[in-house]
């Protein structure tokens, strides 16, 4: 059973509403909730319900068409504008200045995401690029980057959605993709598969056209022979270069995909998918939105398309409307944090905080800061890591912003950092462990605080076997959370063995510090660090006992005997440095 993200979308809560009149515009604005989405909308109600119910229908198509349960997306509002030019200021802009053609487009920003579009039904061309939109919302959930080329096209196949009552198909050509690309060509598909967002929207108008076309081929050409090659290879992208992963995924060289699917675009030929659907009613509840609502969401739209102006102006009306609510403090402190005043970004921060905000970001960033300003990085022990009262903070706003959003793995890690120099979880604390288990089975981290909280309760076996499997296929660690386990692991193995050694050289009973480290060593799992130092501190200890049994022919008169022995022992590099040392200075007594 798959848990959902609670629902904190773009408009929050229903805000009071506001006696002011609406700072952004003239026009007569609508909120409509639905279950999966919300809609800010400037059309009537007539038309904002008719855009609801063909986008739930839109979702409900492609959830059937990959027969999957429906997943947990980031919170979404969609804002739609009566007319181009009302949409026109808050098109993307990128380095190169903002796309003047932009029809819609998709942000998304931790735990939120936007739509923004001017809503008028002039042409099917609306509806094509709303559902594009739509599609890089429901895949946002990958945790795994993706290749702007397979994004945009996997999108773009996905947007030729037509219905007819509960009949739907899918995979229709684009026709003025085809036009474009029959008369200009193709470029070269390295090209295609490097091409960095500003050079697809300024300098290449084949690139959509294009990776619409590849991806096509992938999922209908040779009666779709090819489905998995297209996962592989976006799997592969992430690791290795564009002639590389084709190599592997595809079977060829990069030069022979180019060709095959050349020869695709001659054919002239474009398979579709085809499913029925059952009826479905839907429910919305449709108000007109408070002037704040509609300032935070037109503030938001602003940022993810890339509007920084826009959006402080936007955000400024919210914090006047809202001056004891969090979601002026949330957006100015994205915005300061995004032009580099992190003096600001940290005030705004800490008021959102103290409104009480259930930002992820926020949430997250907070912890992250107290973390890296209190960190000690060169310790003793794990308790010296953080101070205590510090990592309780640290992990309850992990804790929280981890039940904000589990996609991410990042607030998940962060906790289990700070449980190092806890001694109790909270009700939060543990619950998010346990919603991360759900969302990341393959994570070790989680062993990791299991490992933890053995140790807590002086389970010395348990927590080092909970660490070892941590990282022990089918669990995996990042190198930094392998790093904090290899330490857990020799500050548990050697804290034992030390307090052993220390007792031997009192004692002169090495004998139970030969057979703690015979049993360490044994231990499965153990860093090639830790080996070592075990193996160090074993023959050390074996060459005491040597020693020990050699005074046995000192006592009797026997120095040749002895010595010959202690000789030994110094010159033969199998025994440790520490008791060769202590032959050699034997020697020189003698």
């Amino acid at each position: 059973m798959t848990r959902s993200v609670p629902a904190k979308t773009l408009l929050c809560l229903w805000l009071v509403m506001a006696s002011w009149s609406s700072m952004a515009g003239d026009a007569q604005w609508l909120q409509l909730r639905g279950e999966r989405f919300g809609i800010v909308s400037q059309l009537n109600e007539q038309q904002t319900r008719r855009w609801a119910t063909e986008f739930d229908q839109y979702i409900d198509a492609l959830h059937a068409l990959f027969n999957r349960p429906e997943q947990s997306a980031p919170p979404l509002t969609v804002v739609l504008f009566d007319s181009t030019r009302k949409f026109a200021p808050y098109r993307m802009s990128t380095e190169s200045g903002q796309v003047e053609d932009t029809a819609a487009f998709f942000a998304l920003r931790g735990d939120w995401s936007v739509i923004g579009m001017p809503g008028q039904r002039t042409s099917p061309e609306n509806l094509r690029t709303l559902r594009h939109e739509a599609v890089h919302w429901l895949t946002s959930t990958r945790n795994e980057p993706t290749p702007l080329w397979f994004s945009e096209g996997y999108a773009d196949v996905l947007s030729t959605y037509q219905v007819d009552g509960t009949r739907v198909t899918w995979g229709h050509a684009i026709d003025k993709y085809l036009n474009q690309l029959n008369a200009v060509g193709l470029q070269s598909l390295t090209q295609l598969l490097n091409q960095s967002q500003d050079e697809a929207l300024h300098h290449n108008n084949r690139f959509y056209p294009q990776a619409w076309l590849l991806v096509h081929y992938f999922l209908f050409g040779d009666k779709g022979s090819h489905r998995d090659q297209l996962e592989d290879l976006v799997r592969l992208s992430r690791t290795m270069s564009a002639e590389d992963a084709v190599l592997e995924a595809y079977g060829s060289s990069i030069v022979n995909l180019e060709n095959d699917v050349h020869a695709y675009l001659q054919l002239g030929r474009y398979s579709q998918w085809e499913l029925t659907l059952p009826a479905r009613d839907y429910h919305y509840t449709v108000a007109p939105a408070a002037p704040a609502q509609v300032e935070f969401a037109l503030a938001r739209l602003a940022i993810g398309g890339g509007n920084p102006e826009l959006a402080q102006r936007h955000a400024e009306n919210v914090l006047a409307l809202l001056p004891a609510r969090p979601e002026g403090h949330e957006l100015m402190a994205t915005l300061a944090y995004e032009r580099g005043d992190m003096a600001r970004a940290a005030r705004e921060i800490d008021a959102a905080l103290v409104a009480g905000t259930s930002d992820t970001w926020i949430l997250q960033h907070k912890a992250v800061t107290l973390f890296n300003e209190n960190a000690t990085h060169v310790v003793m022990s794990p308790q010296e890591i953080l101070p205590e009262p510090v990592a309780r903070q640290i992990a309850e706003y992990s804790a929280q912003a981890a039940l904000q959003n589990p996609q991410p793995i990042e607030p998940f890690a962060l906790l289990v950092r700070a449980l190092v120099c806890t001694n109790g979880d909270s009700a939060a604390v543990v619950e998010a462990l346990a919603v991360g288990r759900q969302f990341h089975p393959t994570s070790g981290i989680f062993r990791l605080a299991d490992a933890l909280q053995a140790s807590r309760v002086g389970d010395h076996e348990a927590a080092l076997v909970a660490l070892a499997e941590a990282d022990q296929s089918p669990l995996s660690l990042t190198d930094e959370m392998r790093t904090l386990s290899q330490f857990l692991q020799e500050y548990w193995v050697m804290t034992p063995v030390l307090e052993l050694a220390a007792d031997a050289a009192s004692s002169s009973d090495y004998e139970a510090l030969v057979a703690a480290t015979g049993v360490e060593l044994g231990r499965p799992g153990l860093s090639a660090r830790l080996e070592q130092r075990l193996q160090a501190i074993q023959r050390d200890a074996k060459g005491m006992l040597v020693l020990i049994r050699a005074e046995i022919y000192l006592r009797a008169g026997n120095t040749v005997r002895f010595i010959d022995i202690v000789k030994g022992i110094a010159d033969d590099e199998e025994y440790g440095s520490v008791v060769r040392s202590v032959a050699r200075g034997l020697l020189n007594d003698l």
